[in-house]
């Protein structure tokens, strides 16, 4: 069991979504035939946590099986009373709902994670918490004050700390606040600031070497430019985007499908 946690770890690693879910739920089958304990418990706790990533990226954030597995590695989360792995969970579920346009669900989980983190004294998941709680912040329309958690986030990020976190958390999170931060400026009437904020998530993104930040950042990028009608500087960042999309494709070196995209 332990050797299908660690493919699906390394599948997921390579953006191989389709093989970390194959290596996974064969983990998990493996599983069932155990006295339910609580190694047992916890073994399908961290079996859980890496099938949500590799699942939202093949079926999609707002799947229902991708809410189940989140949902499930919270029950276990409280069962074996694991407060660190609780939250990776809490964070998942908070993303189904803030991607399925459940904002008041998303709100809560926000502000549950919040508080999660300040209790574990951890920078890292405070980091993770105000990127969840801004993004569905300015959703709701509190421009400033998801502003304000983007401000948090960066002032506790370490690039050289963030590749972990962004295998689980599907994107750099430093990357992730620029990007919905600098949205925010644009909408609050800060346009110069807001393509400055974007410019410094693209740097970033660009130094990295995982597949979703970047594509998110050349996303963003585009979005911003359009709102300022910029069109060739738009068009060029759309371009990269789809020609960088194209070039992800991976192979699942057990049985040859094909798999696209890195976590969400």
């Amino acid at each position: 069991m332990a050797h299908w946690q660690r493919a699906g770890e390394r599948a997921l690693q390579r953006s191989a979504n389709v093989e970390a879910v194959s290596h996974v739920t064969r983990g998990l089958d493996v599983l069932q035939a155990l006295p339910e304990t609580r190694e047992r418990a916890q073994q399908e706790l961290v079996l859980q946590l890496t099938l949500g990533p590799a699942l939202g990226s093949t079926r999609g954030p707002m799947a229902p099986e991708v809410e189940r597995v989140y949902i499930r590695a919270c029950e276990l989360g409280r069962h074996v009373g694991d407060t660190t792995q609780r939250f990776p969970a809490l964070w998942g579920l908070w993303y189904c709902y803030h991607a399925g346009g459940q904002y008041q669900r998303a709100r809560a989980l926000g502000e549950e994670l919040l508080g999660l983190a300040g209790q574990l004294h951890d920078p890292l998941l405070s980091l993770e918490a105000h990127r969840a709680l801004g993004n569905t912040l300015s959703f709701h329309g509190e421009l400033a004050l998801a502003y304000t958690h983007a401000q948090h986030g960066l002032a506790l990020y370490d690039p050289q700390q963030m590749r972990a976190h962004a295998l689980r958390y599907g994107q750099d999170s430093g990357v992730a606040c620029r990007l919905f931060g600098a949205l925010c400026l644009w909408m609050l009437g800060y346009p110069e600031q807001a393509r400055q904020w974007n410019e410094a998530a693209l740097t970033q993104a660009q130094g990295l070497s995982h597949a979703y930040t970047l594509a998110q950042t050349l996303l963003f990028s585009t979005i911003l430019h359009q709102w300022r009608r910029e069109a060739s500087i738009a068009q060029e960042r759309a371009d990269a985007l789809l020609s960088y999309a194209l070039s992800m494709d991976s192979r699942c070196t057990c049985c040859g499908a094909q798999s696209y995209g890195a976590p969400y």
